[in-house]
């Protein structure tokens, strides 16, 4: 199973849109109870530090979980370099691949 994590949308993408709280909880909650899921694909909105930080964590708990895509077409070295801290426990303890890509 894979699940994509992207900007809200009505209709036409939205450009910067925020991530409402209630959907970080929603997705916390929900992300535990995904035990087939092996691909997360996380871009727009949701590719911000402190929003991966909240949910490595959660994304420790799922067990089948394999490889972790972040999109980001323009990922400074210095984001990269925090991602991959943020994500170092994640990658250890759960033996995920990270993999940053523009697509």
């Amino acid at each position: 199973e894979s699940l994509y994590l992207d900007s809200p949308r009505t209709g036409e993408p939205k450009e910067g849109a925020e991530v409402s709280n209630n959907q970080v909880v929603a997705l916390e909650c929900a992300l535990p109870k995904m035990t087939q899921l092996t691909d997360l694909y996380i871009r727009g909105s949701w590719m911000t530090n402190r929003l991966v930080a909240r949910l490595a964590p959660v994304l420790q708990q799922i067990p089948k979980l394999q490889e972790l895509y972040l999109w980001d077409e323009n990922l400074p070295e210095e984001r990269k370099t925090a991602m991959d801290l943020i994500l170092s426990q994640l990658v250890a303890t759960n033996k995920v691949t990270v993999k940053y890509t523009e697509y």
